[in-house]
């Protein structure tokens, strides 16, 4: 069986609606990257929407 192949920019536009929706909100999250704070809370939305994505 194939993995499909998403793009950057699929996983990306997912991971914001899902931290949105029901996460603290990817403004929050790309906040504290740019402040050079861990970002495993934003992998961790990526993966999550990248799971849904191969749903």
């Amino acid at each position: 069986m194939a993995t499909p192949q998403f793009t950057e920019e699929e996983i990306t536009a997912r991971a914001r609606q899902l931290a949105n929706s029901q996460g603290p909100g990817w403004d929050a999250l790309t906040a504290e990257e740019q402040v050079g704070k861990d970002t495993a809370e934003l992998r961790y939305w990526r993966d999550r929407a990248l799971k849904e994505l191969e749903a």
